[in-house]
């Protein structure tokens, strides 16, 4: 197939095929990445606006600018019977695409301002539930007193973290679990007091480190006395902003030249399954950071899925196609958006715990829904019958809303995220770019003026601001992350949460597979070819997403397995 976005080839397969038919659509015009690209710009994940509520009037956090045009409802009065979604009801008009009709009506109901469930005073935090006195979190359920993170999972104390669970006291870590007052940790699982480490598990007070296992008291891979670790300890000066960067950039080095690669990231049992950070997953094929889900396709940030494709951002559903930030995703969705639990839910956006609900916003426990006019369950089969006919000959049946039709400017949005583009290339699609306004407060600190260490940081620093050494837009530091970088010891940042979001998401490999060859050249590790044995490099071949041209050292599992355990 020619994607006709992109106008790259690419392939259907058979069970790609099974699954059209069974949700009765047709094949797909747009190649995964494009398909994938344009549900992202459906999603603001991490900009929050100051708004006002349309019904109380009260102050509010949004994830919708000003300049939007649309009615926002905090979360109270959204969830309140202080208003109907029923009166914004219209009829389906099979002389226009459904795309357009859409487009119009759902601007005009009233908006649900942040996704937020069951959180205590966390006000500045999106697409989260169960969390306490966090700020600046994203995509995260059941966390205490952390900030600056995203897909973090029953933490406490983190900071500036991604894809972590299970964790306390852990700053500047990336994809781990059950990590403790550690920093700097990539691919690292049971850690307590260690610094710059990958790949590490069961490990204490271990620096600079990879591939290490059940391991106390090491610097460079190497063994010391515990008199002897900290004395090497103290002289790398991580309590300094300079030494702290030296050390960094050495991991990064480290993790080029020394450390061994498993071609994917995974935990737990893989069966017949292709994609990257992989979690307990059954024939799951080309997912990303995905966990305890089967049979799926081009499924990505998301867990407890079944029989599912091109879903992303969400979990706990089954027989999902083209979905984003559905959690639980109702089962048999459609191209959905900001919808939760339910079952047969298509075209609709934050339609909850309902069934049968067709091109429709705000429904809550409803049934038997188009456009969010009510119908018997006769009429309403009847109806999505001929809609369905009418979206065939328009093109629309199975394809996902527009990018410009999307609430958000693609810049705002996770497609910017996964597939960058600059503002030229976004507004030549006829796709849309959002400058938002940039204060600049009053006495702001050059960053390079701040000081070395944090013992020397006096209290009013909460009172200025710091320009960004990577944007030059000034950002604060708020009483809450202060307490924090005192109690670990940790020098100021010197750039702002979102360039600090934008270098954390490097360590993430690539939603991109590709076919690659093990390059372990050990003579022991018994490598094979048709049953011989081979002296050279490994012939064992693997999809990756360690694409070529990289630096890092690829093997294969069983490579692998000889050299770390």
């Amino acid at each position: 197939m020619n994607c006709k976005q992109c106008n790259n080839n690419f392939t259907i397969y058979k069970e790609d095929k099974e699954f059209y038919q069974k949700f009765e659509i047709p094949e797909p015009q747009l190649c995964p990445d494009c398909r994938s690209q344009r549900r992202l710009s459906y999603r603001n994940e991490n900009n929050l606006y100051a708004g006002t509520c349309g019904l109380c009037k009260q102050n509010i956090i949004s994830q919708y600018s000003l300049d939007k045009d649309l009615t926002v409802y905090c979360r109270d009065c959204w969830w309140s019977d202080k208003w109907e979604p029923y009166d914004y009801a219209q009829d389906y008009d099979f002389s226009r695409p459904f795309f357009d009709q859409y487009k119009e009506f759902i601007r005009k109901v009233p908006q649900l301002n942040l996704l937020d469930m069951k959180s205590d005073n966390s006000a500045y935090t999106h697409c989260v539930s169960n969390n306490r006195n966090c700020y600046l979190i994203f995509t995260a359920d059941y966390n205490e007193n952390s900030m600056y993170s995203n897909w973090l999972e029953h933490c406490r104390e983190c900071v500036d973290c991604l894809n972590q669970h299970n964790s306390e006291q852990t700053y500047e870590s990336f994809f781990g679990a059950r990590l403790y007052n550690s920093q700097y940790l990539l691919k690292c699982f049971s850690a307590t007091d260690s610094f710059f480490c990958y790949d590490c598990r069961g490990i204490q007070n271990c620096v600079l480190s990879t591939n290490l296992r059940n391991k106390q008291y090491n610097i460079l891979n190497k063994q010391y006395s515990k008199e002897e670790y900290e004395q090497k300890l103290k002289e790398l000066a991580l309590d300094t902003y300079s030494g702290r960067m030296a050390a960094l950039q050495k991991f990064k080095k480290i993790l080029k030249t020394d450390a061994i690669h498993h071609y994917r990231n995974q935990l737990g049992r893989i069966e017949t399954s292709s994609g990257d950070y992989l979690r307990d997953v059954r024939n799951c094929f080309e997912c990303f950071d995905l966990s305890d889900s089967d049979n799926c396709r081009h499924v990505r940030n998301m867990i407890d899925m079944k029989d599912s494709m091109d879903c992303e951002f969400g979990g706990e559903g089954e027989e999902g196609y083209q979905n984003i930030e559905t959690f639980p995703m109702p089962r048999y969705a459609m191209c959905t958006y900001g919808c939760y639990g339910g079952n047969d839910i298509m075209y609709s956006h934050t339609v909850m715990n309902s069934k049968y609900v067709f091109g429709s916003s705000g429904i809550r426990k409803g049934e038997y829904v188009i456009f969010n006019k009510k119908y018997s369950a006769e009429e309403y089969q009847s109806m999505i019958t001929k809609i369905k006919d009418h979206m065939m000959e328009t093109g629309e049946w199975g394809e996902f809303f527009p990018n410009e039709d999307s609430f958000f400017a693609y810049n705002e949005t996770n497609a910017q995220h996964w597939f960058p583009l600059s503002k030229e290339e976004i507004i030549n699609q006829g796709w849309n770019w959002f400058d938002p306004e940039v204060i600049t407060p009053d006495n702001v600190i050059p960053a390079d003026e701040l000081s070395e260490t944090i013992k020397e940081v006096k209290d009013d620093i909460i009172k200025s601001a710091i320009a960004c050494v990577e944007c030059s837009k000034a950002f604060r530091i708020v009483k809450q992350e202060l307490d924090f970088y005192r109690q670990l010891n940790i020098p100021l940042p010197r750039m702002c949460y979102s360039c600090r979001f934008a270098e954390r998401r490097k360590w993430h490999n690539p939603w991109q597979l590709e076919n690659r060859q093990c390059m372990c050249e050990e003579k022991d590790h018994g490598h094979k070819k048709q049953g011989q044995q081979l002296p050279g490099r490994c012939e064992t071949k693997f999809e990756t997403s360690y694409l070529s041209g990289r630096d890092e050292i690829i093997y294969c599992s069983e490579c692998y397995n000889f050299s770390v355990y």
